[in-house]
């Protein structure tokens, strides 16, 4: 356990994103409703659009229901959001629905 090391992560987390393209940018923003979730599960809000980015520390979760604002989609099906018109974060899109 423990803190991992900055720097490993940071360069982890460029890596990302040099892979990545924005494929489309909303606006106005597309409300969408979190969804496909088992009973229980919460949706990952993660600093870079993939599943190995370290989690977002301000946002713990997004539960089955919950409404956020898409702002920003990549090649790699994920988003980026805004939750509560207040944080920022990235989620992959294929739990998010109209």
């Amino acid at each position: 356990g423990g803190e991992s090391g900055g720097e490993e992560e940071d360069m982890k987390i460029a890596e990302i994103w040099n892979a990545r393209k924005v494929i489309q940018q909303f606006s106005p923003f597309a409300v969408r409703r979190v969804a496909g979730l088992q009973d229980g599960d919460t949706l990952a809000v993660r600093v870079a659009p993939d599943a190995s980015a370290p989690l977002l520390k301000t946002w713990p979760a997004l539960s089955a229901g919950n409404l956020v604002s898409v702002l920003v989609k990549y090649d790699n099906g994920w988003v980026l959001v805004l939750i509560a018109d207040q944080y920022t974060g990235y989620v992959n899109a294929s739990y998010l629905s109209k």
